[in-house]
């Protein structure tokens, strides 16, 4: 189930035009943020990890390999048994030490998810809605040749949406020869719209489903 990857400098003709004098490993970390905001808001980027519990919790660290973040589990199983998601305000004290069978999954911290009671040894499967993991506007191209990939699909089929939210970024930058706070505004309403739209649509899926359970979403 592993989606294919694109490199992110596919969408710099796409935005290089209008960003004149910005330079690449900035455009592409640009756009690898619109398309980090665009699987936040949509969903969209589903995966499924399986990993195995050590001697204690938390689980291994999930999707590393695809330098993304988890963003919404959506559904865990042990064997088959399903797993139920619970907010650590909920937990009891006695919940976070206990041994045995594991029924619940958690995140305690941010990115660190723990099953309870703990089971060790037991193989975890995990679907999530994940992201692709943040940077920051001063990554360097080298920083870029470790985490350069997107989803395909986002070059594919959302290409304009990334590139506004690209543009976005660039355009909102301060002191720079191609900054346009206005230009950037009008993306950022063509990037948010966009997205906004597909959220709904990624929830139902375009087999049109109905749902027939209550999400249990952390």
């Amino acid at each position: 189930m592993t989606t294919p990857m694109i490199n992110v400098a596919a969408f710099r003709h796409h935005i290089e035009p209008y960003a004149i004098g910005a330079a690449r490993p900035t455009i592409d970390q640009a756009t690898r943020l619109a398309a980090r905001e665009f699987c936040q808001i949509t969903g969209m980027w589903r995966e499924r990890a399986t990993v195995v519990a050590g001697a204690t919790n938390p689980l291994p660290q999930l999707f590393t390999d695809l330098s993304a973040t988890v963003e919404k589990v959506e559904r865990v199983s042990i064997g088959g048994r399903k797993l139920y998601s619970v907010a650590f305000i909920d937990l009891e004290i006695s919940d976070i030490d206990a041994v045995g069978n594991a029924r619940d999954i958690c995140e305690v911290n941010d990115g660190e998810f723990h099953i309870l009671p703990f089971e060790a040894g037991a193989e975890v499967t995990v679907y999530a809605a994940i992201a692709p993991v943040a940077g920051s506007m001063a990554d360097t191209a080298a920083d870029l040749a470790t985490d350069n990939t997107i989803p395909e699909f986002l070059f594919k089929r959302y290409c304009p949406v990334i590139a506004h939210g690209a543009l976005f970024h660039l355009l909102s930058q301060p002191g720079q020869s191609y900054t346009d706070p206005a230009s950037a505004g009008q993306y950022k309403t063509l990037f948010l719209n966009a997205a906004n739209g597909q959220a709904f649509v990624s929830d139902k899926g375009r087999t049109k489903a109905r749902v027939r359970t209550k999400p249990s979403f952390m």
